[in-house]
């Protein structure tokens, strides 16, 4: 069932993947945001993404159905698909989920970790300073800056759809 689910969610951030040349974009603080479309044009939710001097860069996905996705990305990153990537979401240095990584079709450079509409997880997010995603055994540390306006902004865009 919960395999199913995922397997579900990855379908449709597969279809959400497509980002439209020109989508409106805005800024809050370091992070830059876009309007995601579906294959055939149609809403599909908002990405937001900042990039850190190690080279990897955090990326924020809500789908119009409010569920929020964090991944990373580097330049050069192939991820397979089919891949088990074991994922870990730490903040301030505790513990909050552990899940499979999903791979997004269109996005192969990307491991993203399903949150769900879990609002607690969102609201550490947008309040907290530190964020660890451990894929695997590779630990990927961010400090969160502009956080919460930006985790507002991205609601606001799936509220408007812009």
């Amino acid at each position: 069932m919960f395999l199913r689910l995922v397997l579900r969610t990855a379908a449709g951030l597969a279809l959400a993947a497509v980002i439209a040349s020109g989508a409106a974009a805005w800024q809050v603080g370091n992070w830059t945001s876009r309007t995601m479309l579906s294959g055939n044009g149609e809403f599909a939710g908002c990405r937001m993404s900042v990039a850190y001097n190690s080279g990897i860069t955090l990326h924020f996905i809500q789908l119009n159905n409010y569920v929020l996705f964090i991944g990373t990305s580097r330049p050069g990153w192939t991820m397979n698909p089919n891949g088990v990537y074991n994922m870990r979401l730490v903040i301030d240095g505790r513990y909050i989920r552990r899940a499979r990584g999903v791979v997004l079709a269109g996005l192969t450079g990307a491991i993203f970790l399903n949150l769900g509409t879990d609002r607690v997880t969102r609201d550490l997010l947008a309040r907290r300073f530190n964020l660890t995603l451990v894929n695997n055994q590779q630990n990927y540390a961010f400090q969160l800056t502009a956080t919460a306006a930006a985790l507002q902004r991205l609601e606001h865009c799936v509220q408007t759809g812009a």
